[in-house]
């Protein structure tokens, strides 16, 4: 079972109605005990009955309360953990579907892949503007990815372009990230 203080609001609540119900019927019933008649001794059984019998009553109710929080709390630990696994094994069947069309990898090991091409997007980049000082090195990341991401061509340069954009990329300084990268795949082909 877990630690005793998570009980805390219930184990207070307990203590309080048992004090609470203790001090109002105990001093009626020691009150009158001082006689020895055998109405007032069943009287006092029948009260000794029923005050032990709500207090039971009343601890089961409380019980009962703890056992259908934790139960909850487990339920919500074992959702979490199933959904957990889920996403996990959907990751793993994605990677494993993972396909480079260039080459013939694929799965896990392509992601090397992928990073090389960073790394070559962004010696390009710092190729294209060499005296460019505003660009940090997040800045040279994003744009990096982006170029691996989006490539050039047809349609995905605008892509590209707008991209470089929404990183603050000015418009020259991209063009000549475009130049640069298609420069690179044309000297790539041609090795081929």
């Amino acid at each position: 079972m877990k630690n005793w203080r998570e009980f805390k609001a219930e184990i207070l609540t307990g203590s309080f109605l048992f004090l609470a119900a203790s001090a109002i019927f105990i001093v009626n019933a020691v009150r009158g005990f001082s006689d020895k008649e055998a109405e007032f001794l069943e009287h006092f059984g029948s009260f000794i009955g029923g005050y032990f019998g709500t207090l039971f009553s009343l601890g089961a109710v409380l019980l009962l309360f703890v056992t259908l929080k934790a139960q909850r709390q487990a339920s919500e630990d074992q959702n979490f953990e199933t959904k957990y696994f889920a996403l996990l094994t959907l990751h793993r069947s994605n990677v494993e579907e993972m396909r480079l069309w260039t080459t013939d990898e694929s799965g896990r090991r392509i992601f090397l892949i992928l990073i090389q091409e960073v790394r070559n997007a962004s010696n390009l980049i710092q190729r294209a503007a060499p005296t460019m000082n505003y660009l940090d090195h997040e800045k040279l990341l994003q744009a990096a990815y982006y170029v691996m991401f989006f490539g050039v061509g047809q349609n995905s340069t605008r892509m590209l372009l707008k991209a470089l954009d929404g990183i603050g990329i000015e418009k020259a300084f991209a063009g000549s990230i475009v130049r640069e990268v298609e420069q690179f795949q044309q000297a790539s082909a041609e090795a081929r």
